[in-house]
């Protein structure tokens, strides 16, 4: 109502307010494994709705995210119609992978070695390859040197890491010890091939038995003088 001072005539008039709602807006959660991906979605009752996310800048509904370490995301929806605005937020949680580790070794043809995973997994499985194995351990006797690849699936994140360890194998070496000999009574003669070992990898060390009558037993050609016949290996 409105006065005149001067007058003292009074009039009327009348406006009105028109409260808008705020749109509602809610973005869902993710976990991942770390190097993964995720996508998040904007949900609105807004009309004609305009997205920006923080952080990131994108301006659509979803967004495909890969996060290093466990961030927050909000989304500012703002109504096409009533230029009302509102927020909502989504997490995504991060889970790290497991370590793994496998040690390699060193084998003689022929041989076998044992390969141990080490991990920092919780309730872990296993799987290794070649082979299939789903236990924490194999032993293996490859022919060629051979590297095996265990992959860690963490039981209680389920994010899985490989490593991996290398059984070299070594080619044994061939021994020659010679032909049979025929001698005298302590007529002194040599023993071993020509030569006494081959293939594998030198230097080679000998060990003669027995070393009775032997010049030296652990000489590739020792000289034998023996009374009766023996056999030398």
């Amino acid at each position: 109502t409105v006065t005149d001072g001067t007058t003292s005539c009074a009039n009327s008039g009348s406006g009105t307010v028109t409260v808008n709602p705020l749109p509602t807006v809610s973005v869902n959660s993710a976990t991942i494994c770390a190097g993964g991906s995720a996508t998040l979605t904007a949900t609105t009752s807004a009309s004609s709705p305009g997205y920006l996310w923080s952080p990131g800048g994108a301006t659509t509904a979803s967004i495909t995210v890969s996060p290093a370490s466990t961030t927050t995301y909000t989304v500012t929806v703002t109504d096409g119609t009533t230029s009302c605005a509102n927020s909502g937020t989504g997490t995504v949680t991060v889970n790290p992978l497991p370590t793994v580790s496998v040690n390699s070794a060193t084998i003689c043809a022929g041989g076998s070695a044992t390969l141990t995973a080490t991990t920092s997994a919780s309730s872990p499985s296993y799987l290794w390859s070649p082979g299939g194995a789903t236990t924490v351990s194999i032993t293996v006797s490859p022919a060629s040197t051979t590297t095996y690849t265990v992959t860690v699936t963490d039981g209680t994140t389920s994010c899985a890491n490989s490593g991996s360890g290398t059984v070299t194998v070594h080619p044994a070496p061939t021994a020659d010890a010679g032909t049979d000999k025929t001698v005298y009574a302590d007529n002194p003669v040599g023993i071993g091939g020509s030569p006494t070992a081959s293939g594998g990898t030198g230097p080679y060390t000998y060990s003669w038995t027995p070393a009775t009558g032997l010049s030296d037993a652990t000489a590739a050609n020792p000289t034998a003088s023996v009374t009766s016949t023996t056999t030398y290996t």
